[in-house]
């Protein structure tokens, strides 16, 4: 996950984070100042945004999601892109690769299937 304090941010920054980033996880408002920031919901700790910041503002932050959340937020319709990283256990990434393997089978085949794998 990413963050930043938009105070910090001058009003002439033209913001190529939001281009890169592929959840539209930071929104910046214009005003008397810079309000917004990253939206925790949507930021799955890609780094995109990090290398791009013209003023250096923005912090990768270590966190764990659990299976729930991550799951809610791949089910969104506006989320193109979902990165999964492990700490390289043989067994824990096999079983990683099963299951991505079979989620992303059910979501070729529709919302459906998917909701329906999630439940049980």
């Amino acid at each position: 996950m990413t963050a930043f304090d938009p105070s910090d941010c001058p009003l002439d920054c033209f913001k190529p984070y939001e281009a890169v980033c592929p959840t539209n996880a930071i929104v910046l408002k214009k005003g008397d100042s810079l309000e917004g920031g990253v939206i925790n919901e949507r930021c799955y700790g890609c780094g995109c945004c990090l290398p791009v910041c013209p003023y250096d503002n923005i912090k990768a932050i270590t966190y764990l999601r659990d299976a729930i959340t991550t799951a809610q937020l791949v089910r969104r319709n506006d989320v193109d892109a979902v990165e999964i990283h492990t700490n390289g256990s043989s067994a824990n990434c096999v079983f990683l690769q099963y299951t991505v393997a079979v989620i992303v089978f059910l979501l070729s085949y529709g919302s459906v299937l998917f909701t329906l794998f999630l439940l049980i």
